[in-house]
């Protein structure tokens, strides 16, 4: 599962612990911006961002691929790109999830990701929750090229394009989203699962 340098084999369990404690403050953190209480959000972005500055943790590696500081820097970018978007500042927040797009960009390829879902997904939803269309329809095409056919970008996609008057090109992303979508268990509200 993972690879460890020589010099922290001592510290495998120790590692393991703080890797897996700094993914549960990132999704207690996501959890709370859905819920809105961001003054809990917040204290999970602090405890996260503690974990991810050990410096063990950039030592640590996932099939010598891709660091664990790596994902979690993506995860601390994220996650205050939410807080940010969900305080209506949505420059801050296009600045945070932008970073973590060009990180998750820079991460090898491994299979399964070694991240786990699309970051452009919540920056074309903050785009889109600022009127910015054009620039959320961009997002969406860019996550379509890396990960073909997803539901969730296609919804963004279909979105984005009814909202500038694209109607047909709106009608045929649509029928590619039913057809992506046609064995889902949920109905979505936007191109990402926080609300």
């Amino acid at each position: 599962m993972y690879r460890y340098s020589s010099t922290i084999l001592d510290d495998r369990s120790a590692l393991d612990s703080a890797y897996a404690n700094a993914v549960w403050h990132f999704a207690r953190g996501m959890a709370f911006v859905a819920k809105s209480d961001l003054l809990h959000a917040d204290a999970e972005l602090r405890a996260l961002r503690k974990i991810t500055a050990e410096p063990k943790i950039a030592e640590m590696s996932i099939w010598d691929m891709n660091t664990m500081r790596q994902i979690l820097d993506i995860a601390i970018y994220m996650l205050g790109g939410e807080i940010a978007a969900a305080q209506g500042e949505t420059e801050l927040a296009v600045k945070y999830l932008s970073k973590a797009v060009a990180l998750e960009d820079g991460l090898q390829y491994n299979e399964p990701s070694d991240w786990v879902f699309s970051v452009r997904q919540a920056l074309g939803a903050v785009l889109m929750s600022a009127n910015r269309f054009s620039e959320a329809e961009t997002v969406y095409h860019a996550d379509l090229l890396k990960n073909p056919e997803i539901g969730w970008s296609l919804f963004g996609l279909a979105a984005s394009l009814d909202a500038q008057q694209k109607t047909s090109e709106a009608n045929q992303v649509r029928s590619r989203f039913d057809k992506a979508w046609s064995d889902a268990d949920i109905t979505l509200k936007e191109s990402r699962i926080l609300n």
